[in-house]
């Protein structure tokens, strides 16, 4: 009798989920009103509608015509998108920035797209559409660049450390840990001197394009395990996600990282597909050579690289032992080599400027600090209040607007949705193999340390390059799920317009997150910094004022990660007030401290310890820098001199 309800357990094994979802996604969803942090409310809530979703799906059957299309009607979709795609590139060019126009023209051709790949039928089609996915990836990306010069926090130091490395050519020369992760600083350098260009433009070239190329091998091992138009919108999706989005706009070890970790990701899959052994020799070659390669390339891509092995590895062992005990088993090793590996180089690596501890101590020692002295449930800024004269608990983090931060994520909610039903569709008894049950298995893992950690308040901010990685089993998951999903509508041209619908919502509210967005968000403006985005006048005004000053202010980013690379020394002030205690100094007045916030230090009341809050210097600072002598004006960037 226990063996029939094992066996009824193994065979629903996706209703069962699906039914544990219902209450799971509500019980997440209720944690916002104790610390509202949105993520909990919008991915509560997707967890719970996507499971009923399935439930109401599941057993429908699907509309093949729907993948017909007329040849006059794909001929309709390519002229709709190049025209579109045109129409950006001519805006961009009469544009100072980039206009809502321009993201609405982009959201138009990825929906144009989705409808094209649904209706591939020959492999000139194929490779057409995978040259358009690359165009809309590039246009976002290098349209930051066609501004700014790019953009992110650690981008200008890493320029910086490139520019050094191919002058001197010793890897000494890198900042703290990095001489230790050298891999991304060489390429770069080495592009440097082979194009002859200026190492902005030999970053883009070593970094930008291996990236976005690299989103191939989510198309490639989609078509293994499914077919073409689900390899093709699963590599669409990746490349406007806001993640890919952001590091391919901050081109650094991240992203070079981000990179080695797709390839090495299909290696190990294509190694678990292929089932003669003389063939697969060639992948395990291939596996072992990108093991020291992730390793010296970046710490954290390595470390979620052997975090996504282990759990690959394991959903195959309990794959082997739970539903198929004729499946053939990979090399189990691997996942031990790749530790010994990792943490001989960990001991080897010296964290900081002072080369006073190991990478791997001080990993260690952080961890147990935040176990041992900051970790709670909830234990996040969002959750703490105070109580008031009436008795009343008030929070004092001042939060944005609900709806904003809704919008802000829409863009992952909408893929951890269908991402969700993906993974029941995969479960089910008709679907699940090797293959899909150890990558449901590896995005559960990545998943649970992205929210788990926070939630626990061991780290307290949303851990950001986790979803980069993790994106490479969600695409193929929500790819899944939206055709699916599409061809169970009742007419193929529902089942079109639901899939222009999603494929151009989720473009829209990725191109627009605080995430991949911070030149020119259209939500959260007030509360998203430009600190890291700027402008080639706002660059040449920091150059011009140096030759007249030894000392400027400016905000902490300006200052210290862009000064680097500028060569300039910029004090970085932490307050309002601050800003009288600079005597003798020129203050750098960015056009966008006007209406756009600046990051500071600060501790609030039921919190324990300090963090980063948004301020808006405005009107009332300028006006009060407007009494100083004004002594530079490029309309980005204005100079005051402080006495």
């Amino acid at each position: 009798m226990l063996k029939n309800y094992y066996d009824t357990i193994i065979k629903r094994t996706d209703f069962i989920i699906a039914i544990v979802g219902l209450p799971l996604g509500l019980f997440i969803t209720s944690l916002y009103f104790i610390s509202p942090t949105i993520h909990l409310l919008t991915l509560g809530f997707a967890l719970f509608l996507a499971s009923l979703t399935y439930l109401c799906i599941k057993n429908k059957k699907e509309k093949t015509i729907v993948t017909y299309t007329s040849r006059p009607m794909k001929v309709f979709y390519d002229i709709g998108f190049f025209a579109a795609f045109s129409l950006s590139l001519l805006i961009l060019h009469n544009s100072t920035e980039r206009p809502v126009l321009y993201f609405a023209l982009i959201t138009f051709c990825a929906g144009l797209l989705a409808l094209s790949i649904i209706s591939i039928e020959c492999r000139t089609e194929l490779v057409r559409q995978l040259l358009k996915i690359l165009l809309i990836s590039f246009n976002q990306i290098l349209s930051i660049h066609y501004f700014t010069g790019g953009s992110g926090v650690d981008y200008w130091v890493h320029m910086e450390m490139n520019r050094l490395l191919s002058q001197i050519g010793d890897i000494s020369v890198l900042y703290g840990k990095e001489s230790f992760y050298p891999l991304m600083h060489i390429h770069t350098a080495v592009n440097q001197i082979v194009m002859d260009v200026p190492i902005r433009d030999a970053t883009g070239f070593g970094i930008i394009i291996p990236l976005v190329a690299s989103s191939i091998c989510v198309f490639l091992l989609g078509r293994s395990l499914f077919d073409e138009k689900v390899g093709l919108l699963a590599m669409l999706i990746v490349n406007i996600s806001d993640f890919q989005i952001r590091y391919g706009v901050s081109p650094g070890t991240v992203s070079f990282g981000l990179c080695l970790f797709f390839f090495f990701v299909y290696l190990v899959f294509k190694l678990i597909i292929i089932a003669k052994q003389r063939e697969r020799i060639k992948w395990l070659i291939l596996v072992f050579v990108f093991i020291p390669v992730l390793i010296l390339s970046h710490a954290h891509s390595s470390f979620v690289a052997l975090l996504t092995l282990c759990a690959v590895v394991s959903g195959v062992l309990i794959y082997r032992k739970v539903f198929d005990i004729k499946t053939v088993l990979p090399i189990a090793l691997i996942p031990i080599i790749f530790v010994i590996e990792l943490l001989q180089h960990w001991f080897v690596a010296i964290y900081g400027m002072k080369g006073e501890r190991s990478f791997f101590e001080v990993i260690l020692q952080t961890l147990e600090d935040a176990i041992v002295n900051k970790a709670g449930f909830l234990n996040r800024p969002e959750a703490a209040t105070v109580e008031t004269s009436t008795g009343e608990y008030v929070n004092t983090l001042a939060l944005p607007p609900f709806l904003e931060q809704v919008a802000d994520v829409m863009g992952l909610t909408l893929v951890i949705f269908f991402a969700i039903i993906g993974c029941l569709f995969w479960l089910s008894s008709s679907q699940r193999s090797t293959v899909k049950f150890s990558m449901v298995l590896g995005a559960a893992i990545l998943l649970g340390f992205t929210f788990l950690f926070p939630l626990l308040g061991i780290r307290n901010i949303m851990p950001l390059r986790w979803f980069a990685f993790i994106y490479f089993f969600l695409s193929l998951m929500t790819a899944y799920a939206v055709i699916k999903t599409s061809y169970r509508l009742s007419r193929p041209v529902y089942s079109k317009i639901f899939l222009f619908f999603i494929i151009s919502s989720l473009a829209f509210f990725m191109s627009f997150s605080s995430v991949s967005n911070i030149d020119s968000p259209l939500w959260l403006k007030e509360w998203t910094p430009s600190i890291s985005s700027y402008t080639i006048p706002e660059q040449q005004g920091g150059i011009t004022l140096a030759k007249y000053a030894d000392k400027m202010v400016s905000d902490d980013r300006y200052g210290g990660n862009h000064g680097s690379y500028l060569g300039i020394q910029v004090t970085s002030f932490s307050s309002r007030k601050d800003l009288n205690t600079h005597e003798s100094s020129i203050f750098l007045w960015r056009e966008d401290y006007f209406d756009r916030p600046v990051t500071i230090q600060t501790n609030i009341e039921g919190y324990n310890k300090s963090i980063s809050i948004s301020t808006i210097l405005g009107a009332e600072v300028l006006q009060d820098l407007e009494k100083r002598h004004k002594m530079y004006d490029n309309s980005d960037l204005y100079g005051f001199h402080l006495f």
